[in-house]
């Protein structure tokens, strides 16, 4: 949240029209690139999880503690038990292997790529309004690279020397491993890269959108683009005042009236209808 609060305002940024106060606060846009991040992640972590075993690499005859961490050139995989629910077979990480050499290879490319996949999607999360150049601007923001290089540079210790303190392998990955798990983990920006392609009306949004009663359901403003407000009736009346659920002396101090204009100006005055608080500007 730092790296990201921190990025400085672009042009582009700074020309964009502001958002209203009444928008949902996750958009479209949002919604679309966040169902595909989360999608493409659950797809990698379950794959790597049941599946890990038969495509990851491992070096011939490794052993932690003559405990066999090989099997026909690929891992040995780390679940404990079988897919059948047994706890015995050499398709299962046993309590007493765990004792004698400690968390699994397995486990720990697992974890290691999940905590990747949220780091290249941090520099994803930089551009939310369907831009291409993720990396427009980056160098602008060196607290930003900072982080990113820290955050590696931190999971890179764990992994290679946390052993069972933080439940990964004793001797950590090996460079073709680790090769793997940033591979996967730039796999993300072509995601995004993809999503772009799907038009955001397919998507929903979330928060919710506030309605401002006065606007809506009062008769007695009508707003023009030219931002003068006409009156039916004088507001400074007391059944005006009564109208905008206001007292005759509260009316005085709050709203102005130019007369040769026929406009009225708000000044910032609260008052609660129907048992909420509005703001009249």
């Amino acid at each position: 949240s730092l790296a990201l609060a921190t990025d400085p305002p672009t042009k582009d940024l700074l020309n964009r029209p502001p958002h209203g106060r009444n928008d949902y606060i996750v958009s479209k846009t949002m919604m679309k690139h966040m169902l595909a991040q989360v999608l493409f992640q659950s797809c990698c972590i379950f794959i790597l999880l049941f599946a890990g075993e038969y495509f990851i690499p491992e070096e011939e005859g490794y052993t932690v503690n003559g405990i066999p961490m090989e099997r026909d050139g690929k891992i040995r995989p780390g679940r404990r038990y079988t897919y059948d629910g047994h706890e015995t077979g050499e398709d299962c990480y046993t309590k007493d292997d765990y004792l004698e050499a400690g968390p699994s290879r397995h486990y720990t490319i697992v974890f290691n790529v999940f905590v990747l996949l949220q780091l290249f999607n941090e520099i994803n999360c930089r551009k939310i309004q369907n831009e291409v150049n993720i990396f427009k601007g980056i160098l602008g923001n060196w607290l930003f690279i900072s982080i990113i290089f820290g955050t590696f540079a931190v999971q890179v210790i764990l992994v290679e020397f946390g052993g069972r303190m933080f439940g990964v392998a004793l001797d950590g990955l090996n460079s073709i491993q680790w090769l793997i798990s940033i591979g996967i983990g730039l796999i993300s920006f072509l995601i995004r890269l993809g999503v772009l392609c799907l038009p955001d009306k397919l998507f929903g949004e979330l928060g919710k959108e506030r309605t401002n009663i006065l606007l809506s359901k009062m008769s007695i403003l009508s707003i023009r683009s030219h931002h003068t407000t006409f009156m039916k009736r004088s507001v400074t009346s007391r059944s005006g005042a009564l109208a905008l659920g206001l007292n005759h002396d509260d009316s005085k101090k709050s709203i102005g009236v130019k007369s040769s204009q026929q406009s009225v100006f708000f000044e910032n005055y609260q008052r609660r209808i129907s048992g909420k608080s509005y703001q009249i500007v």
